[in-house]
């Protein structure tokens, strides 16, 4: 499975909502799940993807960079 930077969708939770349990209820998931899909243990689907859309009304390029943003492997940038 692909390894995506949540930092900003993490960023944007603690912004907009008191709680990632918070988020998590609106986004209609358990606080387990959510944990996982921001942790890469599973993916975001792409009804979540879309409810996160509506919910914080992201443009296209919010949406990249939320949900699309590649983990970058800590080993091969210190290698160069």
């Amino acid at each position: 499975m692909k390894r995506y930077d949540y930092s900003k969708l993490k960023g944007r939770i603690k912004e907009c909502f008191s709680s990632q349990s918070e988020f998590a209820q609106k986004l209609g998931i358990s606080d387990a799940s959510l944990s996982y899909k921001l942790n890469n243990r599973k993916a975001f689907d792409q009804e979540q993807i879309n409810k996160a859309i509506e919910i914080f009304n992201l443009s296209a390029q919010e949406t990249m960079d939320y949900f699309f943003t590649k983990q970058v492997d800590k080993i091969s940038t210190n290698n160069k």
